[in-house]
């Protein structure tokens, strides 16, 4: 009987100690379970990322864009600003906006002096002022126009130029129009010196009391003979 009951009394720690045991197994499965469930959060951060990916690229597309745009904006301000041509940028009621220091050499006015100003009341002669209106009006209606005519700086003086009227367009409409102007007075003056002289030669060659002949040199072929002959 002392045997038996030493025996249980043996026993039973173990049998204690293997309870808690259990016990904390049975408590670390869940936990490990949970950890194991714990995947679908992991992949839900996954795709949280994927998401945030998504909306990343769209930001970064959007960057791109606007990176793009302000190249060129900043290429079409260079363009502007350094063009050789005087270039003026007027609305559709032909009032000034902007012009370029090019424009303020040929002219003589400043930009502060000139903006919301008519640009044909200021350029233009009085009686080139119907021939400017024309233009202004084939501007507007969306045609781009070439020309070569006299305008007027700031001193009154005047300056032979050839004029290039161009429609803006934006959204399906037409939203200004840009003037380029530039200064031919030296070409004028050669082309005029020119004609002086062929006017010269050629009342020489016809009252010269000598016989004479115009040939050509490869040829040898008679173009024209003096009066005298």
């Amino acid at each position: 009987m002392d045997v038996a009951l030493r025996d249980r009394l043996q026993l039973s720690p173990t049998v204690h100690a293997a309870g808690p045991l259990l016990g904390q197994q049975r408590r670390e499965q869940p936990e490990a379970r949970d950890e194991d469930r714990g995947g679908g959060p992991r992949g839900g951060r996954a795709g949280a990322r994927s998401t945030g990916g998504a909306g990343g690229s769209r930001a970064a597309a959007r960057r791109r864009a606007d990176r793009a745009l302000t190249v060129e904006k900043a290429y079409l301000e260079r363009l502007f600003e350094s063009a050789p041509e005087a270039m003026v940028l007027v609305d559709n009621a032909s009032r000034i906006r902007r012009v370029n220091p090019e424009f303020t050499r040929l002219f003589g006015h400043a930009p502060e002096d000139v903006i919301g100003r008519d640009l044909d009341e200021l350029v233009a002669p009085p009686e080139l002022l119907d021939e400017a209106h024309q233009v202004t009006r084939q501007v507007g209606s969306g045609r781009s126009v070439a020309l070569e005519t006299m305008r007027r700086r700031k001193d009154g003086s005047l300056v032979h130029v050839a004029i290039q009227g161009t429609p803006v367009l934006a959204d399906g409409g037409q939203v200004a129009v840009y003037g380029l102007y530039r200064d031919i007075t030296e070409r004028k003056r050669a082309e005029a010196a020119l004609r002086v002289s062929e006017d010269k030669f050629s009342k020489a060659f016809r009252s010269s009391p000598d016989l004479v002949t115009l040939s050509t040199i490869d040829a040898g072929e008679l173009l024209d003979v003096n009066d005298t002959f």
